[in-house]
């Protein structure tokens, strides 16, 4: 399933429910979250986004190892 900006948040909408709602998600510039959709919907539900900046190498390596733990429990979750 492509993960467009639909699915990444309906995909936010079930795990807040069964876990809870997030303060910050740092995100490297991806474009999965670099759309006025997740914007209005993450200002919606009070959630600061917050972009790495791309020369600071090591949080930028953080951030991808993050995105990618992410990545594999929202495909996980999409298979299910």
């Amino acid at each position: 399933m492509d993960a467009n900006y639909f699915n990444v948040i309906s995909y936010l909408k079930s795990q807040f429910s069964r876990f809870s709602f997030l303060i910050v998600i740092y995100c490297d510039r991806g474009h999965h979250f670099n759309n006025l959709e997740i914007k209005i919907f993450l200002d919606l539900i009070g959630i600061s986004l917050i972009f790495s900046f791309l020369s600071a190498s090591k949080s930028t390596g953080m951030i991808k190892r993050g995105n990618r733990i992410f990545k594999e429990i929202f495909t996980r979750g999409l298979e299910e």
